[in-house]
């Protein structure tokens, strides 16, 4: 008789505090997971860590663009030459560039006799950078590079064949050293009379990979 009117108080407790706070909810179980629903981000950025693995694709445009200069043409001897290349360039992939490069060159010749022929040369280089990903880290400066050259006289009718170049280079912290090779170099029509071409500069602006 007691414990069922133990029990009777117990349940009456029971409802009157449900009936009190009826809005109260109730504890989770190990039956019942809880769900964390995290609110989207208005703000439009980027996670950090998916920029780092794609850093062109969140680059505009004038971002990928590169701007540099340097020597181009130098040859010492008989003819001599010296000459300056500016160039534009355009981060096609975090290991390619593709690049525009004007150049603009004064060369000396002797003929001998006292005859020396002094003139002045430009042309037009569209060229191919590619960093050779499959080397070892600490060999990843060195590049290839193949380009097309197209020379003319400023002050005198030339008829210059157009140089295919190709060759590679060394990237030194921006300052770059390119050596070509120039297998038209016994064709008379060559600009070029060397197998050997060598270009010293870099881009300036841009991005770094």
């Amino acid at each position: 008789m007691r414990f069922l009117l133990f029990a009777s108080l117990l349940t009456g407790l029971h409802f009157s505090a449900h009936a009190q706070y009826p809005d109260q909810p109730r504890r989770p179980t190990d039956d019942q997971p809880i769900v964390i629903r995290q609110a989207p981000s208005d703000s439009g950025d980027v996670d950090p860590l998916v920029r780092e693995e794609n850093p062109l694709k969140y680059m505009k445009f004038k971002e990928r663009l590169l701007l540099g200069g340097g020597l181009t043409g130098l040859q010492l001897g008989n003819p001599t030459r010296i000459g300056i290349n500016p160039m534009l360039g355009y981060q096609a992939t975090t290991s390619t560039i593709v690049a525009l490069g004007a150049n603009f060159i004064y060369q000396s010749i002797n003929f001998g006799g006292g005859v020396r022929q002094r003139s002045s040369v430009i042309s037009l280089n569209p060229f191919v950078r590619q960093q050779l990903a499959f080397l070892p880290e600490q060999l990843r400066v060195i590049y290839a590079q193949a380009e097309v050259e197209q020379y003319w006289g400023l002050n005198f009718e030339s008829n210059f064949k157009p140089s295919f170049l190709i060759g590679g280079g060394v990237n030194l912290g921006g300052f770059q050293i390119t050596a070509l090779y120039n297998p038209s170099a016994d064709d008379p029509r060559s600009f070029y009379r060397s197998p050997l071409v060598l270009k010293f500069g870099g881009f300036f602006t841009g991005p770094r990979f």
